[in-house]
């Protein structure tokens, strides 16, 4: 009986140390339309997150919301529990390149219904800056052992749980004054 006890504490012990992740994201403005992001997380060293930096939107007779890229990169590595970006704001940038794929697709012979105009009585004067990590893009073996395969060791803010494997994903809005 003194065994049964000793394993139930011993199994307690385990699942209760578990490690949940974490990542905190601090961006700064240096100039008007530049910002300068830090992100510090306890995931292991190398382990290769995607980031991306957007203002969103919706589109006309559309009630879905879409994202006017600012920034994105699918290959950032954590170095000393850290990643450091900087990013430039121009929402004329993604505006224009939305625009020149509209019409491009107008002329398709099936275009898309979908690539309506811009309303831009929705956009916000916000940027969200997104980090995210899916394990099946994860080539570092030490990486893969500790988030373990599909990320079942994966847990914490910001860890979602799919069909057969997690992922994380934590974003933090920064004000931006949308200029059109």
């Amino acid at each position: 009986m003194k065994n049964i006890g000793i394993y139930l504490i011993l199994i307690l012990l385990i699942t209760s140390c578990k490690k949940d992740f974490k990542i905190n994201i601090t961006p700064k403005k240096i100039s008007e339309k530049k910002f300068k992001t830090i992100i510090k997380t306890n995931f292991p060293e190398n382990t290769i997150f995607s980031i991306t930096v957007e203002r969103l939107y919706q589109r006309k007779n559309n009630p879905n919301i879409y994202g006017g890229t600012h920034f994105f990169s699918r290959e950032f590595p954590v170095k000393n529990g850290e990643i450091e970006f900087s990013f430039e704001v121009n929402d004329k940038e993604w505006i224009k390149y939305y625009n020149e794929h509209r019409e491009d697709d107008k002329r398709n012979e099936f275009p898309n219904k979908e690539l309506t105009e811009i309303d831009f009585k929705f956009i916000k004067d916000s940027l969200e800056i997104s980090v995210f990590y899916n394990p099946i893009f994860e080539r570092d073996e030490n990486v893969k052992k500790i988030i373990g395969e599909n990320g079942k060791n994966l847990s914490g803010k910001g860890t979602i749980e799919l069909e057969n494997e997690k992922i994380f994903r934590i974003t933090k809005s920064i004000y931006s004054k949308f200029e059109k």
